[in-house]
């Protein structure tokens, strides 16, 4: 007995021995079954042991008889099926009769039969007559009463009831199961699943209606338990898989089928790739996932590769499902692909896996039937699906081929259905979008005659989605996508310019809102290209033709983005085609730069203006073509910055503004100084001097932080002597706003001044001289407990900490200072003028300790000689440098050298140079003058300038003789011998030359002054004194008695007068005679030019005297200012940079190999220019000359970079065994040390770097392998010629101590040359967070002209970034600051104004 569905289908035969009761009439049947089951339910009250009850095989087939008839009665008897169904559920569970123990064919048979019995529950029946069989059964209990209500609902949960009875069965028994069993049972259960899902079939009205629930309500668990149950029978029987898919075909209607087919063969791929590459791929066993539903399968691997070859294809075609299903059964197809794709890429490569994987060809062949007919279905409803179809297409495609190119048949078909699906207004366009990003890196042939119809499609995203447009993803992803595939076609204009890419006309128009703007585009570039116009609407079109387009894109898109992370890759995207297309279009840098400029007021994020300010910042790199073609775009941008900050710094909210502001400043003063056009501009210069000095003195407030301030002034009056007074800068501002440059350097850079603010605004008391750091904790402790959490108005009252609105002050303020620095010390100063160190030395490498050797040298020298025959030689002689000794005491130091701290800020030193250590002028004679050497140490740098006292016109043959008129020469005097003997032309002063003074007519009144006596108009109506106070009163005696007092005290005075004036020493004449002159000569004579400098340059007036303090010199300070000298001005990076084949390389081939390519050679040299480590001043990492003889070095205002490469080091390796970095012949690394610092391509012959077995007998050990040298480079740039799988060539290098925490992978795109792939590979930070870097993008395309200069400048921002993510970044500026301030507060001099002015004569 079972369901006559599986009869019809030919599946199993009846028995004619069995059906015993099946003629029977109900109401006996349903009596006999009744008493029959009670009796074999465990626990009843007839039978103890139902169990031993049935002792024989034939007794326990005829009770079976009698139940399995249980499960045919009519649905209203729910009541015995369930008795009947609990005890086949007995039965299975080990409680089996004992006529079937002894096991085999009978107990096989046994459970046969049960599976048999069990499918007749699943006949759709209609219900009956209860009436008729009431009497069979006397009253009916009230439970049963209360289940009529919906019988149907009690039949499917018995239903369910026994699929779970099946399937326990297959779990716990199967292994016992001999195969004919397993055969009965899924026959069962694929009978039952055509019974309730085949809806072809001939059923009454009742019955079908019934039958539909059950199916609706049991598909999900009928489909679960027979695709389970089918794979545990581990059946292979040719003839029952095609049954199954025969049936299986009919129930696709159904969309739970479909479902648990893709999750199936879900399953049974990642299962198959399991075994097929091993270990980390796939899955180890079978995990069906249905629902909630988590089901794990143990199967053997001939059977998982049948049954998946066979399941694969169970569905048939998607394309003739029904919409839904068909969507459901892509996105099947869609996850398999996806598994296929994820081979070898998560773990270790190995060869056998790399060429068992399966490519593009191979996934097509099984799916690509399928794929490219849903590409080409048509109607809104097949949509999803379609987009879909398309999506796994580019997918494919955008995956590498691992051994063949893709067959032609397949490209074809591709490109057709692409095409066409860009034309798409629905899902379509979305899903190409964004599974396109990776398409045009594949070089795929034939494939840029898409790039019209992608450029032309982005229109319709960007700069929004287009009304009609549906989109399944959010819009701010899609435009991502949209953003990610122009960086990947903005190369391929320049690259392929020429070439036709077919016939299209362009009816879209513009889609910039503002009009001229787009106009301006298109007619920059017709103007380029004249010869041919893009206007006409000629339809051939070449590719240097959709550069305005992809501009237009760009633009448009910046003007409408407002997501953070979209608005910073396109920045990036923007900057990166600049540098592209700058050379073709020399316009395109300053039309970027405004549309910029302009939108930084339009209320962007704070993120956003930031990486706003960031692609300025390197914008500046190609300044030059910005100044060719618009002269006027840096001007009008470092203008709109003042404004931007000028504006920004009246916000209220200075908190929230100040990290833009500080920004600002940075990008305002990179563009003031890049070029020096502003030297000529003195209203700009102006300007950004007016912009600089609010930002400094935005602390210079009133009536805010007034708790502080009060709480404050104890504090510092207690451990700080002297004035409270703001840090000053390194310029006079009003010189400055003048058109004073560090081009004047016969000044100092940091005279005496006073910042203001504004031309009518009053000084204002000064506040702070401390640093942020050290500031804050003193505020904190000096704070009452009692005072509210908002003492100042910046936040109008709504309780804004105020420490952090004066941290913002203070983080702008010194932001402003650092600006003004920079403009006041490198404007038309960098290089530095006067120094052979180039761009790689920012400070002046002059020491003032040697300096003071050599003068103690000379001085030495010239009192050993009893009676020198000629004169001494200058300290800078080398036959006095070398009797130098090194131990020079402090007091002779202190003899020459004097130091200042100016505002805590600045460190001034002076350097007095005898006249006795000068060096011989140009004629042979030798300047009486002093000389001195001023030193300026500041955030920016040291500086140095040699300085002389004009004492002698040196127009004049001879100096002038000395008298009363011209008492500013000086002659020399002292030894007329050695005058003499030296042979120096003097004139001695005449001994008896005298001076009459006559004094002048007491008392002394300055000469040409006179008191004006001057009576007003009412003179005679101003009272007295004496008329308005009151008569009598006490201050009428007060006066009277100071009037009294008065003339008194003048009487006196008259008396004195005359009798001086009668005196007889008045009356006659005094002689006075002048001093002898000082010999300058004398090595015992020391000088304080120092003192004329300060006192001319007007540090020593009362007004600025208070900022000047003077710095005792000892061991320590020196070696603090040594520390200080030895602090980099700039951003110091170490950069790695590597050659890799393909990750087949090991650790030891990337970092010891013996030859490498052309082209990485080239691209070295474009990254830098070769410097000698010998004697290179500037910054040289890790390197040292012992261990690399040249290394490429970079080096700009802000940044210098060294690159590390292992190709460059002196090898250990024996002689005869060596490599070259080239294929050129050996050249000596010398030769390259006279390469200009320029981006250009070196000759052939200075292309072989250094050679790897250079080594000599004299050549020092190499005592330092690569990882040591690159263990603190956080950036590494890797040029691999093989791409795929470059994730396990960053572990292998961490693996071998490469521990960047970036690294930028350059691969050369094989088929087509001067194209480079980039990929950004972060350790410690996902991509998302590399946008804050830039301006090169994972995924990006990038020319060989552009190449250079855009990784070193990823390489050097993501250095930065890394570095900032773990707060272990601090601007060279403000660390030289802080030391600075450090021993200005550690080795000032506590002094009196008295003493002060009297040490200066000392």
């Amino acid at each position: 007995m079972f369901l006559e569905r599986v009869h019809q289908l030919g599946l199993l035969d009846h028995d004619p021995e069995s059906n015993i009761l099946g003629f029977f009439p109900l109401p006996i049947k349903k009596t006999l079954i009744k008493e029959v089951t009670q009796c074999l339910l465990p626990g009843n009250a007839y039978v103890s042991d139902p169990a031993s009850m049935l002792s024989s095989p034939a007794h326990v087939k005829w009770a079976m008889e009698v139940v399995g008839q249980g499960f045919a009665l009519p649905i209203e008897d729910h009541g015995i099926m369930r008795m009947t169904t609990e005890v086949y559920e007995v039965w299975l569970a080990n409680g089996r009769p004992k006529g079937v123990s002894q096991g085999g064919d009978i107990l096989q048979r046994f459970w046969q039969t049960i599976f048999e019995h069990f499918s007749m529950v699943f006949q759709p029946r209609a219900r009956v007559n209860t009436q008729q069989t009431s009497s069979y059964f006397g009253a009916r209990t009230k439970d049963t009463s209360e289940m009529d209500n919906d019988v149907l609902g009690l039949h499917i949960d018995l239903c369910h009831r026994i699929l779970n009875a099946l399937v326990n069965a297959g779990r716990v028994l199967g292994d016992d199961f001999s195969d004919a069993t397993w055969t009965v049972l899924v026959k069962v259960l694929l009978g039952v699943a055509d019974c309730l899902l085949d809806e072809r079939g001939t059923r009454t009205p009742p019955e079908d209606e019934a039958a539909r629930r059950m199916a609706d309500e049991l598909i999900e668990h009928i489909i679960r338990a027979l695709v389970e149950l089918w794979l545990r029978s581990k059946i292979q029987s040719v003839h029952m898989w095609n049954h199954l898919k025969m049936r299986f075909s009919r129930w696709t209607h159904r969309v739970e089928v479909v479902r648990q087919w893709s999750a199936t063969i879900l399953s049974l791929t990642r299962r198959v790739i399991n075994f097929l590459y091993g270990p980390g791929q796939g899955e180890s066993s079978i995990l069906l996932e249905m629902g909630n539903q988590h089901i794990e399968l143990e199967l053997p691997p001939d059977f998982v590769y049948y049954s998946w070859h066979r399941m694969t294809y169970m569905l048939g075609d998607p394309n003739t499902l029904p919409p839904a299903n068909f969507e459901v059964a892509i996105m099947g197809v869609s996850r398999i692909v996806q598994e296929w794709h994820m081979v070898g890429y998560d773990a270790e490569p190995l060869d056998e896996i790399a060429c068992g994987v399966p490519d593009g060809n191979t996934i097509l062949y099984m799916f690509g039937g399928w794929l490219f007919e849903s590409a080409l279905k048509v109607g809104p409803e097949y949509a999803v699906g379609k987009a879909e179809a398309l999506g796994v297409l580019c997918r494919i495609f955008s995956q590498p081929q691992r051994r063949k190119s893709f067959a032609g048949v397949y490209l074809e078909q591709y490109y057709a259905a692409v095409r066409l699906g860009l034309t798409d207004d629905n899902h379509v366009l979305t899903s190409i979008i964004m599974n396109s990003g990776e398409l045009f890196t594949r070089e795929l042939d034939g494939l840029r005659v898409l790039i019209p119809d992608f450029i032309f499609a982005l229109r319709k995203v960007l700069p929004v989605l287009k009304t009609g447009v549906i989109s399944f993803v959010d819009p701010d992803e899609l435009r991502r996508g949209a953003y990610r595939l122009i960086s990947t076609i903005m190369a391929l204009p320049n690259h392929l310019e020429r070439f036709p890419i077919g016939k299209w006309k362009d009816n879209a128009g513009a889609i910039l809102g503002d009009v001229i703007v787009s106009k301006t585009i298109y007619a920059m570039y017709a103007q380029n290209d004249s010869a041919n116009s893009l206007e006409g609407g000629r339809e051939e079109l070449l590719f240097r033709e959709l550069k305005p387009y992809l501009v237009e894109l760009l633009l448009a898109s910046l003007n409408a983005e407002t997501n953070t992370l979209n608005a910073r890759f396109l920045l990036h995207s923007l900057v990166t085609f600049v540098a592209e297309d700058a050379v073709f279009c020399p316009g395109l840098p300053a039309l970027v730069i405004r549309s910029i400029h302009e939108k930084l007021t339009s209320g962007w994020d704070a993120e956003i203006v930031k990486a706003a300010f960031h692609a300025l910042n390197q914008l500046v790199a190609i300044y030059d073509f910005n100044s060719r073609e618009n002269k006027s775009c840096p001007r009008d941008l470092v203008l709109s910055l003042c404004r931007y900050i000028d504006f920004s710094l009246e916000d209220e909210t200075l908190v929230a503004a100040q990290s833009r502001i500080v920004a600002a400043y940075e990008s305002l003063i990179r563009w003031a100084v890049s070029g020096n056009w502003i030297i000529n501009d003195p209203e700009c210069h102006a300007v950004v001097l007016s912009t600089l000095s609010r930002g400094i003195g935005i602390l210079d407030r009133q009536n805010d932080f007034a708790v502080i301030s009060s709480g404050l002034a104890t504090h510092f009056n207690q451990s700080t002597p002297g004035p409270i007074i703001a840090s000053a800068t390194s310029g006079n501002l009003k010189e400055l706003a003048n058109g004073a440059t560090t081009l004047d350097r016969d000044r100092i850079a940091s005279s005496a001044g006073t910042t203001t603010t504004g031309a009518t605004e009053k000084k204002k008391p000064q506040r702070h001289a401390m640093s942020a750091a050290k500031l804050i904790p003193k505020l904190r402790s000096a704070l009452p407990t009692t005072v509210p959490v908002s003492t100042g108005s910046k936040d109008g009252g709504f309780g804004l900490p105020t420490f952090a609105s004066l941290t913002a002050e203070m983080m702008v303020k010194a932001a402003a200072e650092v600006a003004l620095n920079h403009l006041t010390n490198h404007l038309g100063h960098f290089p530095p003028s006067g120094e052979r160190t180039g761009v790689a030395r920012v400070s002046s490498m002059w020491k003032e300790v040697e300096e003071v050797k050599k003068i103690v040298a000379a001085r030495r020298t010239l009192q050993t000689s009893e009676k020198p025959a000629r004169e001494p030689k200058s300290p800078l002689d080398d036959d006095v440098a070398n009797a130098l000794s090194d131990d020079v005491s402090l007091e002779d130091f202190k003899k020459y050298v004097r130091y200042y701290a100016y505002d805590r800020r600045l460190i001034i030193g002076f350097v007095d140079t005898p006249a006795w250590a000068y060096q011989h002028s140009n004629d042979g004679h030798r300047k009486a003058t002093p000389t001195m050497t001023l030193i300026v140490r500041d955030s920016s740098g040291k500086y140095t300038w040699q300085t002389s006292m004009k004492y002698v016109d040196d127009k004049e043959s001879a100096p002038r003789q000395l008298n009363s008129d011209n008492s500013q020469l000086i002659s020399p005097s002292g030894s007329q011998d050695f005058l003499q003997t030296s042979g120096i032309p003097i004139t001695a002063p005449a001994a008896a030359s005298v001076t009459s003074f006559v004094p002048p007519s007491y008392p002394y009144n300055p000469r040409r002054s006179r008191v004006v006596h001057c009576e007003a108009v009412n003179e005679g109506s101003i009272p007295s004194v004496n008329d308005l106070l009151p008569v009598g009163s006490r201050e009428v005696i007060e006066q009277q008695r100071i009037q009294r007092l008065t003339e008194q005290l003048a009487t006196e005075e008259n008396a004195k007068i005359k009798r001086i004036l009668n005196s007889p020493d008045y009356a006659k004449n005094v002689h006075i005679s002048p001093p002898a002159p000082l010999n300058l000569y004398d090595p015992d004579t020391t000088t304080q030019t120092h003192r004329f400098f300060l006192a001319t340059m007007g540090y020593l007036t009362p007004e600025t005297l208070s900022r000047l303090c003077p710095l005792r010199i000892s061991d320590n300070m020196l070696k603090e200012l040594q520390k200080v000298d030895g602090l980099s001005e700039r951003d110091s990076v170490t950069i790695s940079v590597l050659f890799c084949r393909s990750d087949r390389d090991t650790s030891h081939d990337m970092l010891r190999r013996r030859s490498v390519s052309q082209d990485f050679v080239e691209f070295l040299h474009s990254l830098g220019w070769p410097v000698a480590l010998e004697t290179h001043p500037g910054f040289k990492g890790n390197l040292e000359s012992t261990n690399c003889e040249t290394a490429p070095y970079y080096a700009d205002r802000y940044t210098e970079v060294i690159f590390h490469s292992p190709y460059l080091l002196k090898s250990r390796d024996p002689p005869g065994t060596q490599g070259t970095i080239s294929s050129s012949p050996a050249t000596s690394p010398s030769r390259l040390i006279d390469v200009p610092p320029t981006l250009k391509t070196p000759s052939p012959a200075a292309l072989s770097l250094s050679r790897m077995g250079s080594d000599s007998p004299h050549t020092p050990p190499f005592h330092k392998s690569f990882a040591d040298i690159a263990k603190g480079d956080i950036v590494c740039i890797v040029w691999i010629e093989d791409v795929r799988r470059y994730t396990t060539v960053q572990q292998k290098l961490t693996k071998a101590g490469i521990t960047s925490q970036l690294f930028i992978f350059i691969h050369p795109m094989q088929r087509t040359p001067g194209l480079y792939l980039i990929k950004l590979l972060p350790t410690t930070t996902s991509q998302d967070d590399l946008l804050a870097a830039g301006p090169l993008l994972d995924g990006m395309i990038v020319s060989r002209r552009a190449l250079g200069i855009l990784v070193r400048l990823t390489a050097i921002s993501g250095h930065k970034h890394c570095r900032s993510i773990k707060g272990s970044y601090r601007r060279p500026s403000l660390l030289r600051r802080h030391h600075i301030e450090e021993i200005c507060n550690r080795h000032k001099s506590t002094l009196s104004v008295a003493r002060l002015y009297a040490d200066l004569f000392t």
